[in-house]
């Protein structure tokens, strides 16, 4: 309970930051993560980890080689993030303007997935839009972008990816859309 109530204070004190007032529920979490493999070595960087609730189920998921790299732009979730101990896992308390810069220190040229709970719809279209299109290059050839959203914009992630299926979540508080593309 302690766990909610935290993000609850930092989602009413920091909206744009964090973009929801509640941790995402073990459905949305699984939903996130449907994509990514667990049979193979993997590089997965997820945007907006928050206190780390999804990066908890790509650890159980992923490989034993292979590398998640969580980024969070709030100082209060990411303290929380950062407890989590895993040789393949690497928190970063950081924007995602900077993400080149975060990919190429990591030694990153290509990741297989992005699992993303930025809140992308309440910031400005061109912006994403330019984002999204950036950084859906340096997904690898059959590897996946997966987004969350608590509203809806199914022509958006069609446009750029060319491709997307919604996965509506009624059992998350508050319900929610799970977007996945395949890059192709």
């Amino acid at each position: 309970m302690k766990k909610q109530i935290d993000f609850l204070i930092q989602g009413v004190k920091n909206i744009k930051e964090v973009g929801a007032l509640t941790r995402s529920g073990p459905i949305l979490c699984k939903k996130m993560i449907l994509p990514v493999p667990s049979d193979k070595d993997v590089v997965v960087v997820e945007l907006g980890a928050g206190d780390g609730v999804i990066t908890k189920h790509l650890l159980k998921k992923v490989s034993a080689n292979s590398r998640v790299i969580s980024i969070e732009l709030n100082e209060t979730l990411f303290q929380k993030l950062s407890k989590i101990m895993d040789s393949r896992f690497t928190p970063i308390l950081g924007n995602i303007d900077d993400l080149d810069k975060i990919l190429d220190e990591e030694g990153i040229i290509l990741m297989d997935h992005m699992v993303s709970a930025v809140p992308f719809i309440i910031m400005d279209n061109d912006y994403v839009i330019n984002f999204l299109n950036k950084y859906k290059t340096r997904i690898r050839k059959g590897g996946s972008f997966t987004q969350v959203h608590y509203g809806f914009k199914r022509k958006f992630y069609e446009k750029i990816f060319g491709n997307a299926k919604h996965h509506f979540v009624p059992a998350n508080v508050p319900p929610a859309v799970v977007v996945e593309s395949t890059i192709v």
